[in-house]
């Protein structure tokens, strides 16, 4: 069994890198403790599978290889700050993608074919982002409050999406380590 994922890879620039350390530097440790994304390993989760079989692993990479066939590469943007569950009780902050549609209608496409090999949909909404940490706990409000109304308007990255990637995901006390078992090139 392997723990698995489908994402497409973010390439951090400079001015990214930047706006991450700012971000970092305005939630200090005192006020909030959070477990940050190395940026070099950074991705948009399309679809998370769990532990999966070899041959469940075959039936998902067919799936994918036959929505990304005719799929074009598309441009992705992201922008403001936000937490997930709210700014009272939150556990992941991240950075929002401005264009959604494309992501939205990828993971639709691979969703459908999924379906076909027996694959259930998600429940619920997909909505694309960009995980910057999994908070730990807080202890003051008011830093992460003012970080998300600071950045509320701030552009971080475009980003060329050109492919999606079936990776494996180790744990370990150190984080997680991933390592790409196919990758799907978008025309």
């Amino acid at each position: 069994m392997k723990r698995i994922f489908l994402a497409t890879d973010i390439k951090a620039d400079a001015e990214f890198i930047r706006h991450f350390a700012d971000i970092q530097h305005k939630l200090p440790a005192k006020d909030i403790r959070i477990k940050w994304v190395d940026p070099l390993h950074m991705h948009i989760t399309l679809r998370f599978f769990g532990d999966t079989g070899d041959d469940e692993i075959n039936l998902i990479s067919k799936a994918v290889l036959r929505a990304t066939a005719s799929f074009r590469s598309f441009d992705a943007g992201f922008a403001s700050l936000g937490v997930f569950r709210s700014l009272a009780k939150p556990y992941v902050i991240w950075a929002g993608c401005e264009r959604p549609d494309d992501l939205r209608n990828l993971k639709y496409l691979i969703d459908e074919e999924l379906a076909k090999e027996g694959f259930p949909p998600d429940k619920g909404d997909y909505s694309p982002h960009l995980t910057l940490g999994r908070i730990r706990e807080v202890r003051n409000n008011t830093s992460l409050a003012e970080a998300v109304k600071s950045y509320r308007d701030i552009f971080f990255l475009l980003q060329n999406v050109r492919s999606v990637i079936l990776y494996e995901s180790k744990l370990s006390p150190a984080g997680p380590d991933y390592t790409a078992l196919q990758e799907f090139i978008l025309q």
